[in-house]
């Protein structure tokens, strides 16, 4: 007889495979899904393991680069093998950032130290000084080597994972010695029942320049009534500010500060205007500081002496003994106090002045 063989190939099966995400370098791993209409399982493999790789449908992210991800299903005998389906995605350099906390400041002297900053990646944090000739860094290790401002820059280049960190700046101040900070009020000449102005001069030696200074001002108060205050350039340059008070004794306390560490100069700082009372017709009388203090750029606080300035009435009573002599004629005419025209010259009318006030004429000034 005849026998006839009836061969019958499986069925086609296809896969669906959804497009992926791109990710970052450092996610965590994640699960992939693709279905066969089959109903058969589908397996998944990388075709990029050097930038991800796969365990059953689990895909761990290596490198920076693009990933590639191959769905297949190789049919059994119902169905034939599927057509694999490859899914591509980027995988990026994390970013990160750096925490790098603020400095204080320090001393001139101060023994080596370390600092610390972090990144949010992991990787270890570089230091470098912006400012050599005040401090040196070594890895993590600074070494103050003169006064001024010591700025350290915290860096961290990234790597095959993260891209480069911004870097973060912190700057602090290194105070030297100081040999000396003298505060001294001006001398100061007017006429009775008006204003004289007094000036407050700082004369400071050394590395740590005062930033702030407060003197209290004592003073005849039948003599002197205390008026106002200004900034002198010194201060203003500086950009600090001023302020005055009037202590339960009388004094009133001048005050010079600001949030800045900005070093006040040489010169005058302030001004101080008092009002010469109508009685206080001759001689001199005194304006003391008391209580003169200053600090730092870190508030410590730094020997201050201070002195004390004079106050005269312009008057024929040059040398302020109480009454107009000849001997105040035979004082000369170098000082500015002798110009008792106000002429802007020290000359024979002023000699003038003085012997009509000896002989009883009096001393009227202008």
């Amino acid at each position: 007889g005849t026998h006839l063989t009836r061969f019958t190939g499986g069925a086609a099966q296809t896969i669906s495979f959804a497009a992926l995400s791109n990710r970052q370098v450092n996610s965590a791993a994640f699960t992939v899904s693709a279905t066969a209409n089959s109903g058969l399982a589908v397996s998944f493999a990388s075709t990029t393991p050097a930038v991800c790789t796969v365990s059953g449908a689990s895909v761990a992210l290596v490198a920076a680069g693009t990933c590639s991800i191959s769905a297949s299903q190789g049919g059994n005998a119902n169905y034939n093998a599927a057509t694999s389906l490859t899914q591509s995605f980027a995988v990026m350099l994390a970013s990160q950032t750096i925490t790098f906390g603020a400095l204080s400041g320090v001393t001139l002297g101060v023994a080596p130290f370390s600092v610390v900053a972090t990144a949010t990646s992991g990787l270890v944090v570089g230091f470098a000084s912006a400012t050599p000739s005040v401090c040196t860094v070594s890895g993590s290790t600074v070494t103050v080597v003169g006064g001024g401002t010591c700025s350290i820059t915290a860096s961290q280049a990234g790597n095959g994972s993260f891209t480069a960190a911004p870097n973060v700046s912190q700057s602090f101040a290194v105070i030297g010695p100081v040999s000396s900070v003298a505060l001294t009020l001006a001398d100061g000449t007017g006429s009775p029942g008006q204003p004289v102005e007094i000036a407050v001069q700082l004369a400071a030696t050394g590395a740590a320049a005062p930033t702030g200074l407060q003197a209290d001002l004592n003073f005849d108060a039948a003599k002197l009534t205390f008026t106002s205050a200004r900034m002198g350039a010194q201060a203003t340059s500086a950009g600090k500010s001023l302020s005055t008070n009037t202590l339960a004794g009388g004094d009133v306390r001048l005050l010079v500060t600001g949030f800045n560490q900005n070093p006040l100069g040489n010169g005058v700082v302030a001004y101080a205007t008092f009002t010469l009372n109508t009685q206080f017709t001759t001689g001199s009388t005194v304006v003391t500081p008391k209580n003169c203090t200053s600090s730092d750029a870190l508030g410590n606080s730094l020997p201050t002496p201070c002195a004390a300035g004079t106050v005269r009435v312009a008057a024929c009573d040059i040398n302020a003994d109480g009454i107009t002599t000849v001997a105040d004629v035979q004082l000369g005419v170098s000082p500015a106090v002798h110009d008792l025209n106000r002429d802007g010259a020290v000359t024979v009318a002023d000699v003038q002045k003085v012997i009509n006030a000896a002989l009883g004429l009096g001393c009227v000034l202008p």
